[in-house]
């Protein structure tokens, strides 16, 4: 995946070096002349000289990224370039780092994905966008190793027009809350016929979602 990290401060670094080892394409955004030659000399990633909240810069470095974190020293810089990366450069999911824990709240409220504080939580995060080829995730669930999930169901899928009771393989850590059907939310029974273009929202746990893609894929 394209990651841009706003922000070559420890943690930024940190998960450079980190993405990096796991063969992601690493981009980074930062202000300090002398981070940005640290960074590059140490890792060999591509460091953009500026500032993340430029919509020049951003559409520069950041345009057609998977991810993009904001992880710089100032809340208010964080919120902005995420929601410019958001809006502007149609990031597919923003990640920024809440240095004080009160504004955590507002950033969710602002439409930023997701909020973190530590580089371990991104890199988990980045690591169930990865690993499934069809299966979103729309929201890691707190303090546990689980997420709540999307998947369309494709008309090739083996579960097109199979009853949820029916499903005898689907793993006991996983549970089906919610089908989206032709713009109508539907709350599913063991008795809902799966159908073609179907969204479900699955509540699964990680070790288990590579496994269910592959079972509804």
């Amino acid at each position: 995946m394209k990651i841009v990290i706003a922000g070559a401060g420890q943690l930024g670094f940190s998960l450079a070096k980190l993405m990096r080892k796991k063969h992601h394409t690493v981009h980074i955004i930062e202000k300090d002349i002398a981070k940005c030659r640290h960074i590059s000399n140490e890792l060999g990633t591509h460091t953009e000289h500026g500032d993340c909240t430029d919509i020049n810069v951003l559409t520069r470095v950041g345009r057609g990224c998977d991810v993009f974190i904001a992880v710089t020293g100032r809340d208010e810089d964080n919120i902005v370039c995420a929601q410019l990366a958001k809006l502007m450069i149609r990031a597919g999911k923003t990640i920024a780092r809440a240095n004080n824990p009160a504004n955590e709240e507002i950033m969710k409220k602002l439409g930023i994905d997701y909020v973190i504080c530590t580089s371990e939580e991104i890199a988990r995060l980045i690591d169930q966008e990865a690993s499934v080829e069809h299966m979103h995730l729309i929201a890691p669930l707190s303090n546990s190793n689980a997420g709540i999930y999307t998947f369309v169901m494709r008309e090739n899928s083996k579960f097109v027009g199979k009853k949820i009771q029916d499903i005898d393989d689907l793993p006991k850590e996983c549970l089906i809350i919610a089908i989206v059907r032709k713009g109508k939310f539907i709350i599913p029974r063991g008795d809902t016929v799966l159908l073609k273009d179907d969204s479900l929202n699955i509540v699964c746990s990680i070790n288990k979602v590579k496994q269910v893609d592959r079972l509804f894929g």
